[in-house]
């Protein structure tokens, strides 16, 4: 297997470095505010000694207001300690400000702080990250997970950020004392850790270019992208873009349809023969088989559902067949629902960014759209009338509109009936959303129409029969389907459904998620239809108006 395109040792990954710089650079620059904002005394003391050094010159302007949305760039460039890690050859620059933060080291905090950390992570954590997923004994359950942490430090030091994260923001809901900044600067160190260890990583990668090397480095990083992601997400859900469109292009590149991806690669591969026994590395193959399905699983399930924040069509698109065909990334045991949905929702994606672009090229043809679009549309009812025919055998008094009591006993005294049950349902709720999703992509998204009117109540009526037979928690896996439809509802008796359905996960979603701004998108789609307002292009609110007007476009996984 050939290493990827864009580690060349030239422009593609000098570019991608500077990716991995940029983020580092924001991040800092944010925390240096976000100290300033919460200890304003400190920014005093930082100006008084260079007021009265030069009392000529300007001081320096600080923005003590800061959140943690996208800042405006900095002029600080990347620093990295080479006495910490003097692998990197990187001269430091100097900064083009004060650094106000405090001085931490990076072995400040002990190894039995970060094992507690990594347990956080691996009890807590990754269940919120993929609340739907239920490792396979066959496949030997998380151990990939558990294998790919111990080998690959970047990705270990970004899971320990992930729990200190999530502690940090339970925390946040309870006081503001001295232990929650301790936690902010302990969840700030290890996250500026795991993005220098990133490019350390990167640096060194591919010195040998063995096809079981390549393969390995290929996972290690692709558990690197899928953690910083996750981080992004549960921080409010924007600054994700740059590691997903690193994660698609690593897979691209890759070529995604090796065969190691669709049949998992071949045993005798990894078998190692002696005199006398077989060395065990066909179990190998196997932990790294389930791996790469998960972690393609995950790309493929965020970059599916972005085309609604970014207006594109998926980079892997072309692909998903290949990588989806046979059942081995199997999308119900990541995000809940089945294949055909990321499919059909990529070219959704694919016709919106098509009108786009032939709207400014002013090429249009509105029959062309009608001809896709109702191909699409027609695919869509089809699966939806075969999904409900699915459902009625597992709910035989399932009526297409409710659940009753009784068929939500049967359901709820068997596991696996339960369980098959949850996924079918929820694949329908995201079915119906697709169906808002299109329409709006070929109309001007008027919320008046008809078909958005149906598809709209017809996605209501599906998230209360899934509220019938699971936890509400499950919900915090439907923010697309709910930011979607809640956009385009009307009326308040819907538009405080979907309200409520965002205020009813708790105050530990909106902390650690993206719910807090995914309630304000829909709360600006209201508010511009209550008050008639219309684009200069003749099109009405939707969520990528909204998110346009909020200046955060938010990942609705």
């Amino acid at each position: 297997m050939d290493k990827p395109e864009w580690i060349d040792g030239g422009v593609l990954q000098q570019r991608e470095l500077e990716n991995i710089q940029k983020l580092v650079k924001q991040n800092k620059s944010r925390n240096r505010k976000i100290y300033l904002r919460e200890h304003p005394q400190k920014r005093r003391q930082a100006q008084e000694p260079e007021s009265e050094a030069n009392p000529t010159s300007s001081p320096p302007q600080h923005h003590a207001s800061a959140d943690l949305t996208p800042q405006s760039q900095s002029e600080e460039e990347f620093v990295v300690d080479n006495n910490v890690l003097p692998y990197v050859q990187i001269s430091p620059v100097q900064l083009s400000e004060p650094s106000i933060a405090p001085n931490i080291s990076y072995f400040r905090f002990s190894h039995h702080r970060e094992a507690e950390l990594l347990m956080h992570y691996l009890d807590h954590v990754f269940a919120l990250q993929f609340r739907l997923h239920i490792p396979s004994v066959s496949t030997g359950g998380r151990g990939w997970l558990l294998w790919l942490l111990t080998e690959t430090p970047p990705f270990h030091r970004a899971a320990i950020s992930l729990g200190a994260l999530h502690q940090h923001s339970l925390l946040g809901r309870t006081s503001r004392g001295v232990h929650y900044y301790d936690a902010w600067e302990e969840l700030n160190e290890h996250h500026n850790r795991a993005l220098s260890e990133l490019q350390v990583f990167l640096q060194n990668s591919y010195e040998s270019h063995t096809a079981v090397n390549d393969r390995m480095r290929k996972l290690q990083i692709l558990a690197c992208g899928v953690a910083f992601i996750s981080f992004e997400l549960f921080r409010g859900g924007v600054s994700w873009e740059p590691h997903l469109d690193a994660l698609t292009t690593i897979l691209s590149s890759k070529g995604v349809d090796d065969a190691s991806v669709r049949h998992g690669s071949t045993t005798e591969m990894a078998m190692v023969q002696d005199d006398t026994s077989t060395v065990r590395e066909p179990q190998m193959s196997t932990l790294e088989d389930t791996a790469e399905h998960f972690l393609t699983g995950a790309i493929i399930w965020f970059e599916s559902l972005s085309v609604a924040s970014t207006g594109k069509a998926p980079k892997l698109l072309d692909h998903y067949d290949t990588l989806l065909a046979d059942g081995q990334i199997d999308l119900v045991n990541v995000a809940g629902f089945q294949n055909w949905i990321a499919t059909i929702i990529g070219e959704i994606g694919a016709l919106r960014e098509w009108k786009s672009q032939a709207e400014k090229e002013r090429n249009f043809s509105f029959w062309t759209l009608f001809e896709r679009g109702d191909a699409i549309r027609k695919r869509l009812g089809e699966r939806i009338l075969a999904l409900r025919a699915e459902i009625s055998q597992t709910l035989p008094a399932f009526d297409g509109t409710q659940v009753d009591a009784a068929a939500t006993y049967l359901v709820m005294a068997d596991p696996a009936l339960h369980a098959q049950a949850v996924r079918r349902a929820i694949t329908l709720v995201f079915a119906h959303a697709a169906q808002v999703y299109l329409y709006c992509t070929t109309s001007e998204s008027n919320a008046a129409l008809d078909e958005i009117i149906c598809s709209v109540a017809a996605t209501a009526s599906a998230l209360q029969d899934l509220r019938a037979i699971c936890d509400g928690q499950v919900l915090r896996s439907l923010v697309w389907p709910i930011c979607i439809a809640g956009c385009m509802a009307s009326g308040l008796t819907l538009q405080n459904f979907f309200q409520s359905l965002i205020e009813g996960l708790g105050e530990e979603a909106h902390v650690f998620g993206n719910s807090r701004n995914v309630l304000k998108v829909m709360q600006t789609c209201w508010a511009r239809r209550a008050a008639g307002t219309i684009d200069p292009k003749g099109s009405y609110c939707d969520w990528m108006t909204a998110m346009e007007l909020t200046g955060q476009r938010i990942l609705l996984v």
